[in-house]
């Protein structure tokens, strides 16, 4: 039997002034610094040293109403971080409601520049944004007004005015935009039966919106009926949309019985309001165009309601006790036991792995109390399967360490030191520092398994095989540095000013 997926307390907490809720959690991370921007329902960006967790400053008088977007070049997808696919990485951008977009002058803290998103000379609330900085390119997405949304684009050069805008593409609030990577990188090879005039754009945009539609755009392209890709829709509004690579279908023949009929791709994910996740293929139509294929709808009932058991069922290897509204009665018992209950999706988690069979991420779920527990997605012989547990990342209980202790709203992977930061409605930052990504499970057996061990067969890949640490946690007035990771290993000298390398809470 493998052992149970391990079970990991906050290494850094901190509580926020006023305890205002965090909405958001962006990385801004330069070659002198690395901070955290976190957005609140305010007009202002607390931003926090994702080392030492000590409040930096604030960043203010750009919105007059709720910010409700904040990007930077580093919180684009990883694998351009990591590879440094980016130019002006310390710019910060945030969208508001003001119908302001403001790019941010880090030094000073104040607006280095603002675009007021205007349509017929009346501004419109901003809910999404994204930039492409080698094209200086910025696109904003508005609030349903008058029967209509909008993608506003602009050139970051002279943006008094904008290029074009699109406004037929969603029929409601656009509450997601993400700019994929080069197609080169993963645009599979154009059909014998391409007629497209151009069916591979250099970049695509990716929309959701509370339509329920996530459409790829040709964000280079003034005419909208050119410019539109096509669209899937989700089972609720889409709440958030990004993407991930992973081995997708082949469609060549002859590579496809050579490659065991997978090919290093793009996968694209939305996930819903009503806390479903659907995940799709870019591939090719018969014209050749990009398109998105092969879909799966992974419903609600798969994140929310659960109870989840760090022991599995013998029956079913589940660690899934119950899917049903709980009474009070059971709510005790559970506590009792030690269960966890979620209740909700926070986000799908790419950078933490994906199961290289199925093609499908890691997803975050949360509970009220504010625990989390990372899920994998778990293959069936017919259906889509079930996630079950990877990591349970729980709050102390109360008197014995601090954490989470409402909703958990937002979170972001530092894949360099392998430390998960996480945001909620309390007021509170924690830092997680996780095993490494060899040691959490994806679902995929050639990722889990072990060779040799013994423990595992070719039914079991629904497990974890992570030790699980049962160290008391210390506490101390000091603070807690995040060091960054060498050979995947951390080191006491990499936690400053915690010589013995001890597990620090750290206050403002």
């Amino acid at each position: 039997m493998p052992s149970p997926p391990a079970t990991l307390y906050p290494t850094a907490v901190t509580a926020l002034p006023s305890r205002p809720y965090i909405l958001s959690l962006t990385p801004h991370l330069t070659s002198t610094s690395s901070h955290l921007l976190l957005s609140h329902p305010s007009p202002e960006i607390t931003i926090v040293d994702a080392q030492t967790f000590q409040l930096v400053d604030k960043l203010k008088g750009g919105h007059s109403k709720d910010i409700s977007c904040v990007i930077t070049s580093t919180s684009a997808s990883t694998d351009e971080i990591v590879q440094g696919g980016f130019a002006n990485e310390g710019n910060i951008w945030s969208a508001g409601v003001d119908a302001n977009v403001v790019r941010w002058d880090e030094r000073s803290r104040r607006p280095g520049q603002t675009i007021k998103a205007n349509i017929r000379g009346r501004g419109l609330p901003l809910l999404s944004l994204a930039v492409n900085e080698p094209s200086n390119l910025l696109v904003t997405g508005t609030e349903l007004v008058s029967s209509e949304s909008h993608l506003i684009f602009y050139d970051t050069r002279s943006p008094s005015n904008p290029l074009y805008t699109h406004s037929t593409t969603h029929s409601d609030d656009i509450t997601s935009l993400t700019f994929l990577p080069p197609s080169s990188s993963y645009a599979p090879a154009l059909p014998a039966t391409s007629s497209s005039e151009n069916p591979t754009p250099g970049l695509l945009l990716l929309s959701g919106s509370t339509d329920g539609l996530v459409a790829l755009t040709n964000p280079k392209e003034a005419d909208e009926e050119e410019a539109f890709y096509g669209a899937e829709g989700l089972d609720g509004s889409v709440a958030k949309a990004g993407w991930y690579r992973a081995a997708v279908d082949e469609p060549d023949k002859k590579k496809k019985r050579k490659n065991g009929g997978k090919r290093q791709g793009l996968k694209v994910w939305g996930r819903s309001d009503m806390d479903s996740v659907g995940t799709w293929e870019m591939g090719r139509g018969e014209t050749g165009d990009i398109e998105l294929q092969n879909s799966n709808l992974h419903p609600t009932q798969t994140f929310k309601h659960l109870t989840l058991s760090q022991t599995p069922q013998s029956s079913s290897r589940s660690h899934i006790v119950s899917q049903d509204l709980e009474t009070a009665e059971e709510e005790q018992e559970r506590k009792r036991s030690g269960k966890v209950r979620v209740d909700y999706l926070i986000d799908v988690m790419s950078t933490l792995g994906v199961n290289a069979g199925s093609g499908e991420a890691i997803a975050a779920v949360g509970s009220n109390e504010g625990d989390i527990v990372l899920m994998h997605h778990r293959a069936a012989k017919e259906g889509l399967g079930d996630y079950q547990p990877s990591l349970f990342l729980r709050t102390p209980p109360e008197g014995k360490g601090e954490g989470h202790r409402d909703v958990v709203r937002c979170m972001w992977h530092d894949v360099r030191s392998q430390v998960l930061y996480t945001g909620s409605e309390d007021g509170i930052l924690a830092g997680w520092s996780l095993p490494p990504l060899s040691e959490i499970r994806t679902g995929d057996r050639g990722h889990d398994e072990d060779p040799g061990d013994g423990r595992e067969d070719a039914d079991s890949d629904d497990e974890m095989d992570v030790d699980q640490d049962e160290e008391d946690e210390e506490e101390s007035d000091e603070e807690v540095v995040f060091g960054r990771r060498r050979s995947g290993k951390r080191e006491a000298s990499d936690v400053l000013g915690a010589s013995d390398g001890k597990r620090r809470r750290a206050a403002f």
